[in-house]
């Protein structure tokens, strides 16, 4: 039914995909394509569900016996980092909405001795239907998730969004049969392609270039590819993503994307990459893709690819300099909750009270010591001898003071240390 947008990178999850939040000041979203098939005012396709949990008792999914009611089906996975973030704002509305006529559905194509030990641990309020033989997501033309329809009263579709996106006017409007306003349904009539603005780059597998709206992929995939081209959207943001054998950047800065790059290839910190090259003053659109998961194809791209563009050379300088040690001084203490993913990492971004605040799926403290060396740009060297893997959430520090006050609040310290360290230097090719 879907495949995994969120994976094991080529370092880690925070490694590579926080630091470049940070750097970027955006998300990756776990949907890999829209379905352009179904539009506003189609009848909603079965749902072809076997199993339901959370439901009344001779409850079903099927339309007939849903008529009248709105309904919410969430496209969702356990391994699915960007769903995992998604339920509590799911959970959230199905409280506001547990009193009227609107059912939510999250659907998924596992097994249920998979998703009965998720449910114990991350509850979801609303139905959660079983489509192990995922003719639900192919009758829905889903290749990505998370992923959310709104059907209305009549079993005709409303709409369909991200489930960060939808809000509780979306399902008001639906239950009194009005047009959602998500988006361009406002001013589209009915028969308009299901209401989501597709901007070029807000989806697309790490490895590959986004589609243009209406393009379709007709060329087989590239077994290797590094592309280097000037950035085909200046005022959409950037954006990036990375999977097991491939990145790629969109509208990013020549020297971002070096450093990020280098980074990944020589598997060291990205702040302990010098670039100093003198790079163009330009944003460009990247991808890196090797043909398997395999560092050392990975190097050798972005040394011919983005060495031979911008005409680099690299070399190794060791160096003494002030690092941080991140700390658990009592592990009895620690606030972090053990994941509940079943396989994906990830990491999603909000704004709360004026502060970015990032929610770890699946994530480990050398990797929280690796996003926080990206963010305070000094070493940190993850001393605190715990490598489960955890969700929780955390706030982007400014400064060194505002980290130790972020990681107080979950039981772990920095203390200040120096290291004999190794920096990657960026250069000119051919300077001495």
């Amino acid at each position: 039914m879907a495949t995994q947008t969120v994976t094991k990178s080529l370092r880690s999850i925070f490694s590579v995909i926080l630091p470049l939040l940070v750097l970027l000041t955006t998300t990756q979203r776990g949907s890999v394509f829209a379905a352009d098939s179904l539009r506003v005012g189609d009848t909603a396709p079965s749902l072809s569900v076997e199993v339901l949990l959370n439901a009344p008792e001779r409850a079903s999914a099927e339309w007939d016996r849903l008529k009248g009611k709105v309904v919410v089906v969430e496209f969702w996975a356990t391994w699915c980092a960007p769903c995992i973030a998604s339920i509590p704002h799911l959970n959230e509305l199905a409280d506001q909405f547990r009193t009227k006529e609107v059912v939510f559905i999250s659907l998924t194509d596992e097994s249920r001795d998979t998703v009965d030990p998720f449910l114990r641990r991350k509850p979801i309020k609303g139905w959660v239907a079983l489509d192990t033989d995922g003719k639900a997501g192919e009758a829905y033309g889903v290749t990505g998730i998370p992923r959310t329809f709104i059907i209305g009263r009549d079993g005709k579709i409303l709409g369909e969004t991200y489930p960060s996106e939808l809000k509780p006017e979306h399902i008001e409007k639906a239950l009194r049969g009005e047009p959602l306003g998500m988006e361009q349904s406002a001013t589209k009539p009915a028969g308009a392609t299901v209401p989501r603005e597709r901007k070029y780059g807000s989806t697309f597998r790490p490895g590959e270039y986004p589609l243009l709206v209406g393009e379709q992929k007709i060329l087989p995939e590239p077994l290797a590819q590094v592309i280097v081209r000037p950035a085909l959207d200046l005022g959409g943001g950037s954006r990036g993503g990375a999977g097991k054998n491939g990145v790629t950047w969109i509208n990013i800065d020549a020297t971002s994307a070096v450093k990020q790059a280098y980074s990944q290839a020589f598997d060291i910190p990205d702040s302990r990459v010098d670039v100093r090259a003198h790079l163009p003053n330009k944003h460009f659109d990247i991808v890196i893709k090797t043909a398997t998961y395999n560092p050392l194809q990975f190097r050798r791209l972005v040394e011919a690819g983005l060495g031979a563009t911008f005409g680099l050379a690299t070399r190794i300088e060791d160096r003494e300099v002030d690092v941080l040690l991140l700390k658990a001084p009592d592990a009895k203490l620690v606030k972090l909750m053990p994941t509940v993913s079943t396989g994906g990492s990830g990491v999603s971004t909000k704004l709360e009270s004026g502060r970015m605040v990032a929610n770890v799926i699946n994530g480990n403290l050398s990797g929280l010591a690796s996003t926080l060396e990206s963010t305070l740009n000094t070493p940190v060297f993850d001393e605190s001898r715990l490598t489960a893997r955890y969700d929780f959430d955390f706030i982007l520090p400014k400064d060194i003071a505002e980290a130790s006050k972020s990681l107080g609040t979950l039981g772990l310290t920095l203390e200040k240390g120096r290291r004999k360290l190794s920096y990657l230097v960026v250069e000119q090719a051919g300077k001495d």
